[in-house]
């Protein structure tokens, strides 16, 4: 079967089509068969075929996990509203700094995220004197 302008072997095909049928994802499908993802997407698209995503589950608020496991407190009965707020700021953000670069250490991290709030408070309240 002709597939962007080259020919995609009948292996190939029902390679694809096997582990589209299991419920893979278009990255899964690229991984498994050493394609690019814009190519399994382009292949997907061409035959009408339906996207497969995984389902994340959704996590409860203020990550009780990482505060309550650690303290024995909930998050909630700890901090204000407010502080909450932050605190699910500053976890969401050393989750997605330690995806990117797994060598920040959380040290640097916190340092840097301090100067952020600071900067970002102290325009804030300049800005509503």
């Amino acid at each position: 079967m002709r597939t962007n302008g080259r020919w995609l072997s009948p292996e190939k095909e029902q390679q694809r089509l096997k582990l589209h049928k299991q419920g893979k994802t278009d990255r899964e499908i690229a991984d498994l068969t050493g394609v690019t993802i814009g190519a399994i997407y382009s292949w997907r698209a061409n035959r009408g075929l339906k996207v497969h995503r995984k389902t994340v589950k959704k996590r409860k608020s203020c990550h009780p996990y990482m505060f309550e496991h650690k303290t024995g407190v909930h998050m909630r009965k700890a901090l204000t509203p407010d502080e909450c707020d932050i605190m699910r700021g500053f976890l969401r953000l050393l989750i997605t700094v330690h995806n990117k670069n797994k060598k920040i250490g959380v040290t640097e991290f916190m340092k840097e995220y301090r100067h952020f709030l600071n900067g970002y408070y102290n325009a804030r309240n300049v800005a509503n004197e």
